[in-house]
C-alpha cells in the first residue's frame, strides 16, 4: 500500500524523535545555563561603584552648591532623602511585613508555630517570608548610608539616589510575592536589584571620595 500525499507531507512537516529529543535537551541545558550564571567579579563590581560614586562626589560639588568639608543650613536640603527613608519604612511595614501575616492568614498558618516544617509551607507563604527577610538585610545598610550621604555630600544627590532605591525596593517585594509558580529567572528580580544595588554603592563610594577630598583640601 502505497502512502498517500497528506501522509508523506506529514511525515515530512514533523522532525525525527531524536532531534526533537536534542533539541529540548539544548534548550534545556541553555536554560540552565542562564539560571547558573554566577554575580559579576568583585573587581567589576568594585570599578563600576567608583565610577558611579566619583561622579556624584564631583556633581554634588559643583552643582548642588557643596563642597567637601561643609554642612548644610538649609533644612529643606534634607526633605527628600528624609521622606524616601520614611516611606520606605511605611511601605515595609505595611507591605512586607503584614504581607507575612495576610499570607500565613490565607494559608491557615497563621496560629501555628512557622518554623517546625518549613517544606511544608505554601509557595505564596515562602515569598512573602523571603520578601520581609531581603527587605531587612537591605533597609539595614539603607539608613546610614542615606544618612552619611545627606550630611557629608549632599541631601539633593542623596534624596534622588534615595529614591531610586526605595522605588526599586518597593517594586521588588510586589514582584517577589506576587511571583508564585513562576521560574526564578522569569520573575525578572534583578530589574529591581540592580538600580537598589547601584544607588546605594553610588552613595557609600561618594562619601567616601568627599570625606578624602575634605582632607586633602
Amino acid at each position: 500500500m502505497k502512502p498517500t500525499s497528506r501522509t508523506r507531507s506529514s511525515s515530512r512537516s514533523k522532525p525525527p524523535s531524536s532531534l526533537q529529543t536534542s533539541s529540548s535537551k539544548g534548550k534545556g541545558k541553555a536554560d540552565k545555563k542562564k539560571q547558573d550564571e554566577p554575580p559579576p567579579p568583585a573587581v567589576v563590581v568594585w570599578f563600576m561603584y567608583l565610577v558611579l560614586g566619583g561622579g556624584v562626589s564631583f556633581c554634588a560639588s559643583n552643582f548642588c552648591g557643596r563642597q567637601p568639608g561643609t554642612l548644610s543650613v538649609d533644612a529643606k536640603e534634607f526633605a527628600l532623602p528624609a521622606c524616601a527613608l520614611a516611606i520606605a519604612l511605611l511601605c515595609y511595614s505595611i507591605y512586607d511585613v503584614m504581607g507575612v501575616g495576610h499570607a500565613k492568614f490565607a494559608a491557615g498558618y497563621y496560629d501555628k508555630f512557622l518554623h517546625k516544617n518549613p517544606a511544608s509551607w505554601p509557595e505564596e507563604l515562602k515569598l512573602a517570608w523571603r520578601t520581609q527577610g531581603n527587605q531587612v538585610e537591605q533597609l539595614v545598610s539603607f539608613g546610614p548610608t542615606l544618612l552619611m550621604h545627606s550630611v557629608l555630600v549632599s541631601g539633593y544627590t542623596a534624596g534622588l539616589l534615595g529614591w531610586v532605591w526605595t522605588v526599586s525596593r518597593i517594586c521588588y517585594g510586589f514582584r517577589y510575592r506576587a511571583s508564585a509558580g513562576v521560574d526564578f529567572v522569569e520573575k525578572s528580580l534583578i530589574t529591581f536589584t540592580l538600580p537598589a544595588y547601584f544607588a546605594l554603592g553610588a552613595m557609600n563610594v561618594a562619601t567616601v571620595f568627599h570625606c578624602i577630598r575634605m582632607f586633602l583640601s
